[in-house]
């Protein structure tokens, strides 16, 4: 089922702005891989459309962690939707976290499994 983060505000007005967005994800399975779907969104500005950032797919291999950085700099806004396909529920978990172009993590910013809201299905990107 596909999640998404909502829209995250990423101003330095409200403190630090994030540069990159970090996606973590933990296969727990020791057999099966796991199949991750993932977007991100950035917002230039209020009252406009969101702008297709990042739109990947790949494997995490069984008993692993994946860690990818994707840049988001210089948006007002952004958002990111995933999808995490496993064959088993042993674990498989998701955590979020913007950082500033120092590589610190960005106060407010940090999202873990529960805190992401379920949407029926991802945006479609043309």
């Amino acid at each position: 089922m596909p999640f998404t983060t909502g829209l995250i505000t990423n101003t330095s007005a409200n403190g630090t702005a994030a540069s990159t967005v970090v996606f973590n994800v933990l296969n727990a399975d020791p057999v099966f891989v796991t199949i991750v779907h993932l977007q991100i969104f950035g917002v230039l500005n209020t009252d406009v459309p969101r702008i297709p950032l990042h739109n990947v797919g790949y494997q995490v291999l069984p008993n692993t962690v994946s860690v990818k950085t994707f840049s988001i700099g210089g948006f007002f806004a952004y958002e990111v939707q995933f999808n995490v396909i496993a064959r088993t529920n042993l674990g498989d978990t998701v955590s979020i976290f913007g950082l500033d172009a120092s590589g610190n993590l960005v106060t407010g910013q940090r999202y873990i499994q529960s805190e992401f809201k379920e949407i029926s299905q991802l945006t479609t990107i043309p």
